[in-house]
């Protein structure tokens, strides 16, 4: 099985996203039991560590370490996904530096839709406050909701440079992660 981003050139047009889903889903199901090793593998990781913590360090499991040690497991269990898919690679752990970039840079491609989320919550608060108590919540609310899926479109727009993090492949970055999905929104949100 070749890589799925064989050329480093530029993208010839968009992507088929209804065979790139079609397939993700049905290499999950048809391998569930790799997936289930390599999720299970950082899962035991986890588990250990927050063992560690535990006894070590109590009070840390709650602030930063916390969160790094969540990333670092959903980054480890991508990355072998991925390289599994990929390259058919059994190997459930990266090295050091890939996990650091593979996180790193998702944490980076969250950070837009992030933010449109931070200021745009209070912002449309501000905007609304005149409406009454009942209407007003509902349409904070509803533009909430709104403004989270639209996050959530971008920050997966921006996250195809992931799968070629997990391999070593560098050709793939956020302005051609972005162009490669333009018009494919909402089937992302969907797939």
């Amino acid at each position: 099985m070749g890589d799925l981003n064989e050329s480093a050139g530029p993208m010839a047009g968009p992507l088929p996203l209804s065979h790139v889903i079609e397939t993700a889903y049905g290499r999950l199901f048809d391998n569930l039991g790799v997936f289930m090793r390599i999720a299970l593998a950082w899962t035991g990781v986890t588990i250990g560590l927050l063992v560690i913590i535990s006894i070590l360090a109590p009070q840390a499991w709650d602030g930063p370490s916390g969160d790094l040690i969540a990333i670092a497991m959903g980054a480890g269990t991508a990355i072998g996904w991925h390289r599994f898919v990929l390259r058919e690679e059994r190997r459930t752990f990266a090295d050091l530096n890939t996990l650091a970039r593979y996180a790193v840079l998702a944490v980076v491609a969250a950070l837009p839709g992030v933010a449109l989320v931070v200021i745009g919550t209070p912002a449309v608060a501000v905007l609304l406050r005149g409406l009454g108590d009942r209407a007003g919540a509902t349409v904070i609310t509803a533009v909430i909701i709104l403004l989270v899926v639209i996050a959530a479109a971008v920050t997966l727009r921006l996250s195809l440079i992931l799968p070629g993090v997990a391999i070593g492949d560098r050709s793939m970055t956020f302005r051609r992660s972005w162009a490669a999905t333009q018009g494919h929104a909402v089937a992302i949100l969907i797939g």
